[in-house]
C-alpha cells in the first residue's frame, strides 16, 4: 500500500515536472521515471506500464493547459467586447475634453494593475 502512495505521488509529481512538450521537460519526465523505476525498485512490466500511465496524464495535462489558455484569451476578448462597449457610450455622454481625461484614468489604472501585478480592482492611493 505504501508503495502505491509513493508511485502516485511521485507520478504526480512527474506529471507536474513534465509538463508541456519541449524537449527540456521530456528530458525531465525521462529522468523522473527512471529515477522512480530505480528508486521503486520497478520490474521492467511495471515500468512500462508506469510510463503508459506518465504519458498519458502528461498529455492530459498539456491538453488541460492548452484548454485553459484557450478559455484565458476568450475571456479577455469578450473583455475587450465589454470595455470598447463602455468606451464607446462613454464617449456619447461626455465632451470630448472629459473623454480624454476619461482615457487618461483608465491608462492610469491599467498602469496600477500592471505594477502591482494584480488582476483585480487596483487599491487607490
Amino acid at each position: 500500500m505504501k508503495k502505491l502512495v509513493v508511485v502516485l505521488f511521485l507520478l504526480i509529481t512527474n506529471v507536474g515536472l513534465a509538463q508541456g512538450s519541449k524537449p527540456e521537460s521530456t528530458h525531465r519526465a525521462e529522468e523522473m521515471h527512471k529515477h522512480l523505476v530505480q528508486k521503486l525498485n520497478l520490474s521492467e512490466l511495471q515500468s512500462q506500464k508506469v510510463k503508459v500511465i506518465q504519458d498519458k496524464y502528461k498529455a492530459q495535462i498539456v491538453e488541460l493547459k492548452q484548454s485553459v489558455r484557450g478559455q484565458k484569451q476568450q475571456i479577455d476578448n469578450d473583455m475587450d467586447q465589454l470595455r470598447n462597449s463602455l468606451n464607446g457610450k462613454m464617449r456619447k455622454i461626455l465632451t470630448e475634453e472629459q473623454f480624454i481625461e476619461y482615457k487618461k484614468i483608465q491608462a492610469q489604472k491599467r498602469k496600477r494593475k500592471a505594477a502591482n501585478g494584480s488582476k483585480g480592482e487596483s487599491k487607490r492611493p
